[in-house]
């Protein structure tokens, strides 16, 4: 298990520096760079589980019941009304810290995802984040299952996976035809307009 963690993070490693190399083509480069982690996790998962890899260590692993069951054996609903009184009252103390806890990691999540920078318009979805995060906590507590929160770091991830960048024009364009192109009137356009606001009344 130690080897195959050891590949694990070096893939992962390795995948995340391919968006600085010049290796490959840019467009590879960016899908390797946001999906490496997850691909990594699972080659080394699929190289574990082959016959020839377990004849050299047997990899212990998660059993896991035949049918959609916990696997301790209990029931999926938790009897919480069979608790004491006391007991109930007793875990409504650190229930308000942890809902206070959930309020800020989605709103601090929320307010780095939305930020100006990021040029979104969520209009009303933070409050239904809010809304789907209360169900979710609601449903995994009473089946004793983990809560469910957005993470900081795996959203901006997401937010950078999913973002097209684009070079700013640094030249003029110049097009194949006699003609001149929108690219390039737009272009004289803007530096006549600079030479304008500087007051030289040229181009520089």
């Amino acid at each position: 298990s130690v080897i195959l963690g050891a590949m694990t993070l070096n893939l992962c490693q390795s995948s995340s520096a391919l968006a600085r190399s010049r290796y490959f083509s840019p467009t590879l480069r960016s899908f390797l760079a946001d999906f490496g982690p997850a691909l990594a996790v699972g080659l080394v998962s699929a190289l574990s589980a082959m016959p020839a890899a377990r004849l050299l260590a047997d990899v212990p692993r998660l059993a896991l019941p035949p049918v959609g069951a916990v696997s301790l054996g209990r029931p999926l609903l938790l009897p919480l009304l069979s608790l004491p009184v006391k007991f109930r009252l007793l875990a409504a103390f650190p229930a308000f810290f942890l809902a206070i806890l959930f309020f800020l990691d989605q709103n601090i999540t929320v307010r780095t995802v939305c930020s100006p920078d990021n040029k979104l318009k969520p209009r009303a979805t933070y409050h239904l984040d809010l809304l789907v995060l209360g169900m979710l906590t609601a449903a995994t507590s009473v089946c004793g299952l983990p809560w469910m929160c957005a993470a900081t770091v795996e959203s901006i991830n997401h937010i950078r996976s999913m973002t097209d960048y684009a070079t700013p024009l640094k030249s003029p364009p110049i097009g194949n035809s006699t003609r001149p192109s929108a690219a390039w009137r737009t272009w004289l356009k803007r530096e006549f307009d600079a030479a304008d606001r500087d007051g030289s009344g040229a181009l520089t």
